[in-house]
């Protein structure tokens, strides 16, 4: 039973069906192994915004491009990551809620927290 402003109400089927809901990891970010292939550096599209932007996000403008493959990918030189230090990962959504916004968020969380309980998940307002 939930309630809107103080007054009880049941929930409807679906609403009781969402809350059984149990969303899965990617098979990427399953187990404790990451395979891991950097790609090209995070730039600005417009080349007259790079100095603003490069300011705004000094630890991250310039970085390579994380793509996170699945355990049978044949590609020569993914990185093979096993010891997960733990990591503080900011997540950002612009404009209004979009579809699987919270599953994006919860999968993160828990590939994070597997990995190593003392990472961190952030959110920005």
């Amino acid at each position: 039973m939930d309630s809107d402003y103080g007054v009880p109400r049941e929930l409807s089927e679906v609403q009781q069906n969402r809350t059984l809901y149990q969303p899965e990891l990617p098979p990427c970010l399953q187990g404790t192994t990451v395979r891991v292939e950097y790609g090209d550096v995070a730039i600005a599209a417009d080349p007259a915004g790079a100095h603003v932007i490069s300011h705004a996000y000094p630890h991250t403008y310039g970085q390579p491009l994380a793509h996170f493959l699945r355990k049978a990918a044949n590609v020569p030189d993914a990185k093979v990551i096993s010891e997960h230090p733990a990591v503080r990962v900011g997540i950002v959504f612009c404009g209004r809620q979009s579809p699987g916004g919270h599953n994006v968020i919860w999968g993160l969380h828990e590939a994070i927290k597997a990995h190593n309980v003392n990472s961190k998940l952030i959110g920005f307002l």
